[in-house]
């Protein structure tokens, strides 16, 4: 079967009628006629409407027809026609055959396409821009403070704390390989931190200066100087207090 005669002879139809989201007279998609992925244009002449029919065949023609990347390619944008909506309803066969093709010639199988990708995102990553990186702070910054934050006044079931630590921790797992850090690399990262402040020990030590009201689970309130001191004679956690876990309830004043 010629699927490039096929799909020629399609769109050319679909030219002849030059339907229009407004003149046509029934559902009709834009359909690029060399895809955007084959590096087509966003130009009128590259652009067709067809019906929703005619769009998963061209489609399925333009994935019949490929060859090489290209082939994955449509693969992928073939797959992408069987998602349904009000408008269009694909049949089981249908996506089993589209599903099928895509990971037949998914190019994520090729080990040269992984390291491709993987040096595209390292080499490109936009967030090593300082400029970049500044406007996308200052975008966020904020956003997740107080009432903002998703998980404001909220806490973790105690199934989801029980999965995120101890033996259920992913590094307790069966067949967990620590990651091996190179001296060079753990000599780069002391360097890096050099001269700064531990925000964490600036935290700490914040938290020390500061007062506490404190509610035991008792329902005792008491007064505190320095919550981590407090902590360690109760020989209690300092993170049940910054937490308000098991009954301790800790506010700064």
């Amino acid at each position: 079967m010629n699927y490039n005669r096929i799909y020629n002879q399609l769109i050319d139809n679909a030219k002849q009628r030059n339907w229009t989201r407004k003149t046509a007279p029934e559902y009709v998609e834009r359909h690029h006629i060399i895809p955007r992925s084959l590096n087509g244009s966003d130009s009128v002449d590259n652009l067709v409407f067809l019906t929703y029919q005619e769009h998963f065949l061209a489609h399925w023609l333009l994935y019949k027809s490929s060859v090489g990347i290209n082939k994955s390619k449509m693969a992928n944008a073939w797959f992408r026609m069987c998602q349904s909506n009000e408008f269009q309803i694909r049949n089981g066969k249908h996506y089993s055959k589209a599903r099928q093709a895509f990971s037949d010639n998914n190019p994520f199988k090729d080990p040269e396409i992984i390291e491709i990708v993987k040096c595209r995102m390292t080499d490109n990553n936009p967030m090593k821009n300082p400029k970049t990186a500044a406007k996308v702070s200052k975008a966020l910054k904020g956003k997740m403070v107080g009432e903002k934050n998703g998980f404001y006044n909220q806490k973790h079931s105690i199934q989801t704390l029980e999965k995120i630590s101890g033996v259920n921790h992913y590094t307790q797992k069966e067949g967990y390989i620590a990651p091996i850090v190179s001296a060079e690399t753990r000599k780069k990262r002391s360097l890096a931190r050099k001269g700064k402040l531990n925000p964490t020990m600036s935290q700490l030590n914040r938290d020390k200066a500061a007062t506490w009201k404190v509610t035991t689970p008792s329902g005792e309130e008491l007064i505190i100087k320095n919550i981590n001191n407090w902590a360690t004679e109760q020989r209690i956690s300092p993170h049940w207090l910054y937490r308000n876990r098991h009954g301790y309830k800790a506010v700064k004043l």
